[in-house]
């Protein structure tokens, strides 16, 4: 019953420091997951597709930054041992800012295989550190990455499709440049300042 006239729809703003220069990434291949660790933001996926890929990259490593239920963190623990990567997952539960920035520069890719999201908050967090995403296409995470500039959507969400594009992005450098300079740009498109333009403009 209301009028659209009367709604508008506002862009979530960062306040994610964005890097002044092309930072060096991890020397191993590296992957990231940062979210808290529930079975909807899809972290049991980004450890399958770890598993998927460990056999053609022998220095692939992924790092899962966040924390939630105990009894969760013991189904992803199994999962980790039952797909033998122990030695390319690495569990760093909660973190600091400083720590969590750090972790965001140095890693080649950041994997958000989110069954729904509200608003892809984290995808901004990397690119202001020159770190492309690959996300499922769900609401939220598709309205944030746009395919081909600051990351990748899979056509399919499924570990096979994750990583699929995961091997797309480590054989294409001249694609993996151009979506670290798209994630930058993307993230400078989103600050508090321009949604308060846009409300105060309402």
């Amino acid at each position: 019953g209301f009028s659209e006239d009367l709604v508008k729809v506002l862009p979530i703003g960062s306040n994610s420091k964005i890097v002044s220069s092309m930072p060096e990434k991890e020397k191993k291949r590296t992957l990231v997951f940062l979210s808290r660790l529930s079975k909807s933001k899809g972290v049991e996926d980004a450890i399958k597709c770890v598993s998927l890929l460990k056999d053609e990259y022998k220095d692939l490593t992924s790092w899962i930054i966040g924390r939630g239920d105990p009894s969760f963190r013991e189904v992803l623990d199994g999962l980790v041992k039952k797909l033998n990567v122990g030695d390319r997952v690495k569990f760093f539960n909660y973190v600091t800012e400083e720590k969590k920035q750090e972790l965001l520069t140095r890693a080649h890719i950041l994997v958000m295989p989110s069954a729904k999201e509200g608003w892809g908050l984290t995808i901004h967090e990397a690119g202001a550190r020159s770190t492309p995403s690959i996300v499922y296409n769900v609401p939220g995470l598709s309205e944030v990455v746009i395919n081909g500039v600051n990351g990748l959507v899979c056509y399919e969400n499924s570990p096979e499709e994750l990583a699929k594009n995961v091997k797309r992005l480590f054989s294409d450098s001249t694609l993996y440049k151009k979506l670290q300079e798209g994630a930058i740009l993307e993230r400078k498109k989103h600050n508090w300042d321009k949604t308060a333009d846009i409300f105060l403009e309402f």
